[in-house]
């Protein structure tokens, strides 16, 4: 099942032909083969594989997407996609992703192949402008196996622009100036992006910035601090010596500076003035011979995520809080045979050290302690073809991990894990595909989870727990896929994916904050626990046609999630959803509309400190695009048509009402 024919996306055609052996496929194959142009190529299984071949859920979010959205942040970009959403309210600076009920650092995200790491309650976990990427690729469901620690909910790998993927085959020299407009927050941005290569180098530049005012609900109510001054820019360059081998250097960075709140996920808390920086540099070699046994992607990384938060009243205090990420990622794939069983090998190793600094009023900051981390992570998979039919899929991974704070009075750590994998993928025939996996993911513990010190608010005050462990979870999943073309109309195609898991998590690590008189040994406390077992199950699916000029989506995500020591439900799931897309392309145009209902989600308790129950909503998108000329594009867009007042789960502040937004690009 695994050499089967398949087309790249535009952009990826290059990359494909480097990463064929790591199919079992030489590049000749794929030059010369039939190759269907509507199939995703992704690369989150650390192979690039046609995406059907990837047991797990994959959504892969490709650039013209990205455009015809016209998304503000990451929060806005992921919308839409079952299972996944992000609890972060309109203010970007808070953007935490949340897949099938976990976030909080749940979410392994890789930009450019770099870890990002931060974990600070209502703070982001990393920063980009939609503007500079080329792709993103969600994988739903855990995935320690491959990447370690924190890939309990799932893996979200960001992708940014790229000169190959940028300039047209023979192109030398080029670029895109872009304005836009949206309407509820008066929002400016536009981007400016130049490219240029030669036979073996490749350079891309590009710079984004956006300026906006307040936005207003539904209700027409101003949502306050939600104003925004962003400047990202991303610099590439590669070097390619011959069609086996690619060296890439990157440097990315984002800049706001914008009024917020310190609990930037809520409508209410102490007003703030915060600095956000965030850079992001990436060395990564390629190599693809043609020998069956290489098939090598390394990438040596250091990113950092500073948080400065400057005082806008008397008595207020200044603090200064950053993450900084260190690493090494090597994977290699290797074709093999036993007997007329095909293998294609998976296996590498991960190193990365985290540094956590926090400062306040210039003094250490026990809400924030300086500390660091050092983790090694081995591990291998293995893809045996056993018939034409029956692929099966074993993997493991063991991570080593310490973790050390500055001061000498507190209790530095040492954990294990050791993640498991195992997946079998059979082809029914007449179109349909069927799938069970068994996967294993770990979470340990936060640097801030461990060492936390210091007031949380007045009269309470966190204490640290070195006895915390890892979360442990083990994930149970069968899928059901269908694959036709020629259901209605020859020219047309089908395709549907159902999903159902059930996800045991033990040691599950919840904020506990008790009050005076409480029945605990610890009172007037904050710390982090292990609450003992918690179960998160559900259902996903989606379905997808394509005739010709029209496009019709459907997809819609069922979960639920308790506490099963303490019997009450979590606090992390959100509602239930159903989602409709219909598009229409002809000529140089391309009309659409989108909508999406939310159910509510009351299983909350509801209560001080707690999550709060999500009502009901329902959002209408309007979407449409113009290619005037080759070079000359418009796009414009009605988001929350009905100007619905709504809010999304986990957090206290509404989102923006109705905005019209209008882009248009020219490209030279």
């Amino acid at each position: 099942m695994s050499c089967h024919t398949f087309r790249a996306a535009p952009g990826l055609r290059t990359l494909a032909l480097g990463f064929a052996l790591g199919l079992g496929c030489g590049t000749h194959a794929l030059a010369e083969a039939e190759l269907p142009m509507d199939t995703i190529l992704v690369t989150i299984g650390r192979v690039l594989q046609p995406e059907q071949q990837v047991i797990a859920p994959v959504s892969v979010i490709g650039r013209e997407e990205i455009e015809l959205r016209q998304a503000g942040d990451l929060g806005d970009l992921l919308s839409g996609v079952p299972g996944v959403t992000a609890a972060q309210g309109p203010r970007p600076e808070a953007f935490v992703p949340n897949i099938r009920g976990l976030g909080e650092g749940r979410v392994v995200l890789r930009l450019d192949g770099a870890r990002q790491n931060m974990a600070i309650r209502h703070r982001a976990q990393t920063l980009i402008d939609p503007a500079l990427l080329e792709r993103v690729e969600i994988l739903r469901g855990p995935a320690s196996s491959l990447y370690g620690s924190g890939a309990t909910g799932g893996v979200i790998l960001f992708e940014t622009l790229d000169a190959e993927g940028f300039l047209d085959p023979g192109q030398r020299f080029g670029g895109r100036a872009s304005l836009g407009y949206q309407s509820n927050n008066d929002a400016g941005f536009g981007t400016a992006t130049l490219a240029a290569r030669s036979s073996e180098v490749g350079l891309i530049t590009s710079v984004s910035r956006r300026s906006s005012d307040d936005f207003e609900d539904g209700d027409g109510s101003t949502l306050a601090l939600t104003e925004s001054d962003v400047l990202s820019g991303l610099v590439k360059a590669s070097w390619r010596p011959d069609d086996a081998q690619r060296l890439s250097l990157t440097y990315l960075g984002f800049v706001d500076d914008s009024p917020s709140l310190s609990t930037a996920d809520r409508a209410t808390g102490e007003v703030i003035d915060r600095s956000t920086r965030q850079q992001s540099t990436s060395l990564r070699y390629q190599l693809y011979p043609e020998n069956g046994w290489l098939a090598l992607d390394a990438v040596l990384y250091w990113s950092e995520l500073m948080l400065d938060e400057r005082p806008v009243a008397p008595g207020q205090t200044r603090t200064e809080n950053s993450l900084s990420t260190v690493g090494l990622d090597l994977a290699n794939s290797s074709r093999l045979q036993t007997g007329e069983i095909a293998h294609t090998l998976t296996y590498g190793i991960e190193l990365y050290r985290d540094i956590q600094r926090g400062l306040r009023d210039g003094v250490p900051a026990p809400q924030f302690r300086g500390s660091r981390r050092e983790t090694i992570g081995l591990f291998a998979q293995n893809r045996a073809e056993l018939t034409e039919r029956t692929d099966l899929v074993f993997g493991l991974r063991h991570d080593g991990i310490d973790s050390n704070p500055d001061e000498a009075n507190l209790i530095a750590t040492s954990f294990s894990q050791t993640s498991l994998q195992a997946g079998v993928l059979f082809d029914l025939g007449q179109d349909w595909a069927v799938s069970a996996s068994f996967n294993e993911a770990f979470r340990a513990p936060a640097l801030r989870e461990l060492f936390i010190g210091g007031q949380h608010f007045p009269g309470n005050f966190y204490i640290p727990n070195p006895d915390l462990q890892p979360e442990s979870a083990r994930n149970y999943e069968l899928g059901l896929r269908f694959d036709r073309a020629g259901v209605i109309s020859p020219e047309d195609r089908l395709r549907a994916r159902l999903s159902v898991f059930r996800n045991d998590i033990d040691d599950f690590i919840e904020q506990r904050v008790r009050g005076a008189g409480a029945a605990a040994p610890f009172t007037n406390t904050t710390r982090f626990d292990n609450v003992g077992k918690a179960r998160v199950e559900g259902l996903e699916a989606e379905l997808s046609w394509r005739a010709g000029d029209y496009r019709v989506d459907l997809f819609g995500a069922r979960l639920r999630g308790d506490d099963r020591q303490l019997g009450i439900p979590l606090e992390s799931i959100p509602g239930d959803e159903l989602g409709l897309r219909v598009e229409r392309s002809w000529r140089a145009f391309l009309l659409g509309g989108r909508l999406i209902h939310t159910f509510e989600q009351d299983r909350v308790l509801g209560g001080m400190h707690r999550a709060q129950p999500t009502p009901s909503s329902t959002l209408v998108d309007l979407f449409a695009s113009w290619q005037a000329t080759r070079a000359v594009r418009v796009n414009a867009r009605i988001d929350n048509l009905t100007d619905a007042t709504y809010r999304r789960h986990l957090t206290l502040i509404n989102q923006p009402g109705r905005s019209v937004k209008l882009h248009a690009s020219y490209l030279f």
